[in-house]
């Protein structure tokens, strides 16, 4: 027998050590059971099982050090599990290892520098635990790399400047640790890089202008740091970006002009709850498709662009509680989707435009705190 598959059903007791005898395995699979108990270390001796796939079950105990001796293993997945202890150094010793999955279990300790050496792997998820300790520059080693998720630990120290060297990452997702410092410069060489997330961490300093090297980035995601600084004129060179969020910063200075025309592709901007200045421009009627935009919780003034009437996929505006003047543009009547409306705590005169009675799909609107008549 090669093949043991019993996914999705709801088998119950632990992996009988015993297994260890079918040596003919290859492809063990028992996700979506109910199976308690530990990982048997017997195991280590079905040196040709190349797929291992026990997530969501119950299974708890540590990680065997000695399934280092599975030599020939590419996959494995253990995510949704309650699994403890530390992450083997000795699992350096898997030549092969394509894809690990860890996520959502109780694993502790640190990431190990041994890792650096798993030089085939393409996948690694151990987000959701309570990992850690810093992130080692020697990862930088890991030049397959397409997806890094370590999300939602407590790892702390900086991040590495050298893994700009991992060029083929194009998910990375770092967020809701206790990471500090700077945003490297040299990760703008991550050109494959599609999904960034790097939000709910302590970092500071400024955003860098060279991340608009980032040439396949889709999603960013930096909210809720320290960041200060201005937004980067160059990141406009980014024309595949749909989702950028950056609220809960320090950002000052005023929106780029030049993001306008070459992100036609914007569908979400988040900048909320920073320290922005300056008016509103109105040439952003060039971002078309952009559907939700919040400019809350800043120091803009002036007054509300009426030629933002011609960005038709606006489905949420959040320009609350910043210092806007003049008066409601009745153009924005012609908003067919607009169904989120806050403008509310700022120095806004005039009254209700009649024609935003049009704006049928609006199902919230917030404008206390004006002077509106």
């Amino acid at each position: 027998m090669q093949v043991l598959d019993i996914n999705s059903n709801r088998l119950t007791g632990t992996l009988p050590p015993q297994w260890s005898n079918i040596t003919s395995l290859t492809n063990i699979s028992l996700q979506g059971n109910q199976l308690t108990g530990t990982l048997p270390p017997e195991w280590s001796s079905l040196v040709d099982v190349q797929a291992l796939y026990l997530e969501f079950n119950q299974l708890n105990g540590s990680l065997p050090g000695v399934w280092a001796d599975m030599r020939d293993l590419r996959i494995v997945r253990l995510s949704n599990n309650r699994i403890a202890g530390t992450l083997p150094p000795q699992w350096s010793a898997l030549p092969s290892l394509q894809a690990f999955h860890l996520s959502s279990n109780l694993l502790r300790g640190t990431l190990p520098a041994e890792w650096s050496r798993m030089i085939e792997l393409r996948d690694l998820r151990i987000n959701a635990n309570q990992l850690v300790g810093p992130l080692h520059a020697t990862w930088s080693s890991l030049t397959q790399l397409v997806t890094l998720d370590l999300r939602e630990n407590q790892l702390t120290g900086t991040l590495p400047w050298a893994w700009s060297r991992i060029r083929p990452l194009q998910l990375l997702t770092l967020c809701s640790n206790q990471l500090t410092g700077t945003l490297p410069p040299e990760w703008g060489s991550l050109s494959r890089l599609r999904d960034f997330h790097l939000h709910t961490n302590r970092l500071n300093g400024t955003l860098p202008a060279a991340w608009s090297g980032m040439q396949s980035l889709q999603f960013i995601y930096i909210d809720d740091n320290q960041l200060t600084g201005t937004l980067p004129p160059q990141w406009s060179n980014v024309t595949s970006l749909r989702n950028i969020s950056l609220q809960g910063n320090q950002l000052t200075g005023s929106l780029p002009s030049e993001w306008s025309t070459p992100m036609v592709g914007l569908r979400v901007l988040y900048l909320g709850g920073n320290q922005l200045t300056g008016t509103l421009p109105p040439l952003w009627t060039d971002t078309s498709s952009l559907q939700i935009l919040d400019l809350s919780r800043n120091q803009f003034d002036g007054t509300i662009p009426s030629a933002w009437a011609d960005i038709r996929d606006l489905q949420v505006v959040r320009l609350g509680r910043n210092q806007l003047t003049g008066t409601l543009p009745s153009q924005w009547s012609a908003l067919p989707r607009l169904q989120v409306l806050d403008i509310n705590s700022n120095r806004l005169t005039g009254t209700l435009p009649p024609q935003w009675s049009n704006i049928t799909s609006l199902t919230n609107i917030s404008l206390q705190g004006n002077q509106l008549t």
